[in-house]
């Protein structure tokens, strides 16, 4: 009875260390998906960058500094202590506002202009990223190109607002431990090629290529 116990439980926590990581696992999968009909040309690597400075402002539009603190996301009964499915439903509730907060911001609350200069500068880094595609040539033609770019976007968007709660959770959770985790992904980063968490996130693409090329090879 105890070795069933234990197996739920640990059975229950990959579940749950699955449902916090998928939309990151998301966010590459589609990278890697779209690689080929993106092409190499040209800095690729804007697009996310892009991607990631809108979510950004998404999130400063919706979250308030009051649960920025440290007090909120450390302390013992701050904002960001939360169980597993109260952070998931938070997340979700996240997502689903912060890209109105950020339209909201924009027509009523920008009088510095501050989010249009960012938002500018993220949209023109994206717009180098297109041109250079195009020119370039784009391995399986322009419309499949632009539509790996707009997907890479959106999803890259959406993956950077909930990153953000992701890391504040990840803090209450592990607290000080989480800058132990922090230095072990630098130096796998660092040593390793390609780092760990994009040989994880690149295997199921590579099973799938390897079962289609399958019959090919057989015949």
């Amino acid at each position: 009875m105890d070795v069933l116990a234990v197996i739920g439980a640990t059975g229950r926590l990959l579940l749950g260390v699955l449902a916090v990581i998928a939309p990151l696992l998301i966010w590459q999968w589609t990278i890697v998906l779209a690689r080929s009909y993106r092409g190499r040309p040209g800095p690729a690597g804007l697009t996310v960058a892009a991607s990631v400075m809108v979510g950004i402002a998404a999130l400063a539009a919706l979250i308030p500094g009051s649960i920025l603190t440290w007090d909120a996301i450390a302390a013992r009964g701050g904002f960001w202590e939360l169980s597993l499915r109260e952070f998931l439903s938070v997340s979700v509730g996240i997502a689903r506002q912060a890209i109105p907060a950020l339209q909201a911001t924009l027509q009523f609350d920008d009088q510095r202009r501050n989010f249009q200069a960012w938002l500018a500068a993220a949209f023109a880094l994206w717009l180098v990223r297109m041109v250079l595609g195009l020119v370039a040539g784009p391995p399986r033609g322009v419309r499949r190109f632009l539509l790996a770019e707009l997907v890479c976007f959106v999803v890259g968007v959406f993956a950077t607002i909930y990153a953000g709660p992701l890391l504040l959770w990840s803090i209450n959770r592990l607290n000080f431990w989480i800058f132990l985790v922090l230095i072990l992904l630098i130096q796998d980063c660092r040593y390793d090629e390609p780092p760990l968490i994009l040989r994880l996130a690149a295997r199921p693409i590579r099973m799938f290529h390897q079962h289609h090329a399958l019959p090919s090879a057989l015949s």
